[in-house]
């Protein structure tokens, strides 16, 4: 279960991700997620930017032995391959683990990227946190 202590400890660990990063639990019929999102004020909408801050906050993430992550790629601008391989190994830390990773709410450049690089074939792709819910809760 994600409670909010956990939630709370991420932020905690280093003050920067208050910046760029929105943290919540879902609770689902199907298993709990936590739900990242990048703030529409950060100024890491590309990722690279913050390539750093990042992987940080996914080894935070991780260290917490939080399984099932849903990434809203809604304020991502830019997607290439420092912030790509970020993502991926985040992706692949949660497999690892028995998880589950889930990008929600890509812009459509932001898919293609995702298409043509294969990822959808790796990971749930959901256009909006609605149908994610919706599809979860089933």
């Amino acid at each position: 279960m994600i409670t909010q202590l956990k939630i709370d400890s991420v932020f905690d660990s280093n003050p920067e991700f208050r910046n760029h990063f929105i943290l919540k639990c879902l609770s689902l019929k199907s298993d709990d997620f936590l739900y990242v999102s990048l703030k529409e004020d950060s100024n890491g909408k590309d990722l690279e930017s913050i390539i750093l801050i990042l992987y940080h906050f996914i080894d935070k993430i991780v260290e917490l032995k939080i399984n099932n992550v849903a990434f809203s790629f809604k304020e991502i601008e830019y997607f290439a391959d420092l912030g790509n391989a970020a993502i991926v190994n985040l992706a692949i830390r949660i497999d690892n683990k028995g998880g589950k990773f889930i990008v929600i709410e890509p812009k459509p450049k932001i898919k293609d990227v995702l298409e043509i690089l294969g990822l959808d074939e790796c990971w749930p792709i959901y256009n909006s946190e609605k149908e994610f819910i919706d599809d979860m809760n089933k």
